[in-house]
């Protein structure tokens, strides 16, 4: 009950902090979040924190809808549904895999652990993902386009 509290009210807030933060500062601050409350949530085993895994809904409530908006606004009409599709089976299809390996972790090795593999891996996938797209998330710098040559990502007018 309280995770879909959490949901909740990460939904109803998620535009008035993207307003606040900015949408750059949510994608990029979400995971650390993430990945922070999960490290903690390994460290401490107590029920206070049942708090971390309450801030993990929160801060993937208020994502979710930035997200969606993002896609709608971005993307063109004649892909749009399909890339809401692909995004859905890769989500599914992540989940599908992660969770009885998670799981056979937790009893092989103890939940801590399985706490501390995902944190890990879902940073790695963070960090590459925030390094694939950095040229979408610098505001003002001398060197974007040099930078994004070097990628062969495309620098954002």
């Amino acid at each position: 009950m309280a995770i879909q509290l959490t949901n909740m009210l990460g939904s109803t807030l998620s535009d008035r902090i993207r307003i606040r933060l900015g949408e750059n500062r949510v994608f990029s601050g979400a995971p650390l979040i993430i990945v922070v409350s999960l490290v903690l949530l390994a460290a401490l085993q107590i029920a206070p924190a049942l708090v971390f895994i309450g801030l993990i809904g929160f801060v993937t409530a208020v994502v979710h809808p930035i997200l969606l908006n993002r896609i709608q606004t971005e993307v063109p009409d004649d892909i749009r549904a399909t890339l809401l599709s692909v995004q859905s089976l890769m989500f599914t299809g992540l989940f599908a895999l992660s969770e009885p390996i998670l799981g056979l972790l937790a009893d092989k090795s103890g939940l801590p652990t399985a706490y501390l593999i995902l944190a890990g891996s879902m940073g790695i996938l963070s960090l590459f993902l925030l390094w694939k797209s950095r040229c979408h998330l610098i505001t003002v710098t001398t060197n974007a386009d040099a930078l994004c040559e070097e990628s062969t990502i495309p620098a954002v007018a």
